[in-house]
């Protein structure tokens, strides 16, 4: 089953701050850099937390999850 709700996803999450990291940049090129920074961190700590989630409801037997 496929969740409608786009921000329960944290691939999703990474996205959309990729989105607004790359429009933040063009608004203010003046501190692209620091933006950058702070923003890539963020992305890989939801990188991280997609790959951990995945990990974890993997682990759940297909029957406990439908159940």
């Amino acid at each position: 089953m496929t969740d409608p709700h786009a921000w329960n996803s944290a691939a999703n999450g990474a996205l959309y701050a990729q989105n607004i990291l790359d429009g933040l940049g063009k608004a203010d090129p003046e501190d692209k850099a620091a933006l950058t920074s702070s923003g890539k961190r963020y992305i890989d700590q939801l990188t991280s937390l997609d790959g951990w989630a995945k990990a974890q409801f993997s682990a759940i037997p297909l029957a406990s999850a439908r159940s």
